[in-house]
């Protein structure tokens, strides 16, 4: 009992942590799931995790005033092998991630385009929270790109009305269409190993996840104080 108080108080400090260290937020999410009854194995993917946040501790976000902003989504479909839910992430960015969410769906997503949609409808959704923040300050408010890696997620949200794919669809589809109609937001292409969102939905290879964790995590400059 001891153990698994410890595993779940450490669990707790990591989800304080991925605030701004979003390179961790799909493995604190796997192991949160088996907090409860967390075997050997599991412990030493903790061990792991903890020494890879102390070694990378100059990481985390770096606000830059050039880049411009942008937002990425993406989704596992079928990815809980119990309840066959889909894994969602989304992320806003100006030069490192500035909001990510990670998620499993309250539905069942009847395709993978359906759950790139609703991945890509959270992203909307937390993007336009910024937009009228960016607003109310009298700040320019261009049109921002939305980086998506299916075709058929894209297709959806740029089409108008219901066909037999999308007839199922809630509301929240019609939200996500008329902000990319109006111009808001921009739906582009992207490769799915050149998708940074990749990495809140599953835990990709090394050499893909070193080259993600850049963008959402960028080292802090020394400032030499002599």
């Amino acid at each position: 009992a001891h153990v698994v108080r410890q595993f779940q108080a450490a669990i707790g400090a990591l989800h304080w942590l991925q605030n701004t260290r979003h390179g961790i937020r799909c493995a604190v999410s796997k192991l949160a799931t088996i907090q409860r009854n967390p075997s050997k194995h599991h412990i030493r993917q903790l061990q792991n995790l903890f020494q890879f946040v102390y070694a990378t501790k100059e990481q985390g976000i770096l606000l830059d005033a050039n880049p411009e902003m942008s937002i990425a989504s993406d989704a596992t479909n079928g990815a809980d092998k119990g309840d066959r839910r889909s894994r969602i992430g989304s992320m806003v960015q100006r030069g490192s991630a500035v909001l990510c969410s990670d998620s499993s769906l309250s539905i069942i997503a009847l395709s993978s385009g359906e759950a790139e949609v609703r991945a890509a409808t959270e992203a909307v959704k937390t993007y336009t929270w910024i937009r009228q923040i960016l607003i109310s300050c009298k700040l320019p408010v261009p049109p921002v790109y939305h980086d998506i890696d299916a075709s058929a997620a894209i297709a959806i949200c740029e089409a108008r009305g219901a066909n037999k794919r999308t007839r199922h669809f809630d509301i929240s589809l019609q939200f996500t269409r008329a902000a990319v109609h109006s111009g808001i937001v921009i739906p582009r292409k992207i490769a799915t190993e050149d998708n940074p969102a990749d990495l809140l939905t599953k835990i990709p290879p090394i050499d893909r996840f070193e080259r993600h964790v850049q963008t959402f995590e960028q080292s802090r400059p020394v400032v030499d104080t002599v």
